[in-house]
């Protein structure tokens, strides 16, 4: 599982770093930072344990605002945001300790998805396991992080 791991990320830099940067950042959620917890150890790479219950939960109600989330805790990170439904996946940009969701991504994601998942991992294999919910009717969605 570890050599899954360590080319999915080799994969995603590659893509990153071949990817244009993020411009004009929007606002959003008052000043648009989301401060998430300690990143933590990968392990073997698996994701949360079946059952597991977030560590935190941001609702969003209106994707008209890029949202940027803080890392904590971390070398230098990548991330990549995978569509469930389509297993399509996007890099997200980093600039500095903020990975960025465009407020176009979100917009597609809740006309076309229901579930998807942002991975943010550095070298030493430290980050995130984050799931955005679609709620369904609402026009909105939620961020899990594990």
């Amino acid at each position: 599982m570890n050599v899954l791991l360590r080319i999915s990320l080799a994969l995603a830099l590659a893509v990153w770093i071949a990817s244009p940067v993020v411009n004009g950042m929007g606002e959003g959620g008052g000043t648009g930072v989301w401060v998430l917890p300690r990143a933590t150890s990968f392990g073997s790479g698996a994701g949360p344990s079946c059952g597991a219950s977030a560590r935190q939960t941001i609702p969003f109600a209106n994707p008209s605002q890029d949202i940027r989330l803080v890392v904590s805790d971390m070398s230098a990170a990548v991330a990549t945001l995978t569509d469930e439904v389509s297993a399509v996946s996007t890099p997200l940009a980093v600039i500095g300790a903020q990975v960025v969701i465009p407020a176009s991504l979100q917009q597609t994601l809740i006309a076309t998805s229901t579930l998807s998942t942002i991975v943010i991992v550095d070298a030493q294999q430290t980050g995130y396991y984050i799931q955005l919910v679609v709620i369904p009717g609402t026009g909105g969605f939620e961020l899990r992080i594990y």
